[in-house]
């Protein structure tokens, strides 16, 4: 089985099309976010390296509403419920 683990940067940075393909073509998905990661109003902050300044500012203007399509369009459940649902000692264990 396939998975997708994504969130915060690569999140604003892909498209949403990209993601929302990566989410139905694997059988679990995993995304996690800062607060930040979705507030555009955000207080900016001086950022002089500009690797650094694109990877905290890039997408965070449309994140909020690629977030809401993805919770709307999929079905999600909190890692707790996740928890309970699986059963983990029949989990396949991948040594990366």
């Amino acid at each position: 089985k396939q998975f997708c683990f994504t969130g915060g940067g690569y999140f604003r940075l892909f498209n949403f099309f990209f993601i929302e393909q990566a989410v139905k073509r694997n059988d679990y998905n995993m995304f996690y976010f800062h607060p930040r990661d979705l507030d555009k109003k955000q207080p900016k902050i001086k950022i002089h390296n500009l690797l650094r300044r694109f990877r905290t500012y890039v997408g965070i203007n449309n994140s909020k509403n690629k977030f809401k399509k993805l919770i709307k369009n999929n079905k999600f459940c909190s890692i707790s419920q996740f928890d309970k649902y699986f059963n983990w000692s029949e989990a396949e264990i991948k040594n990366i």
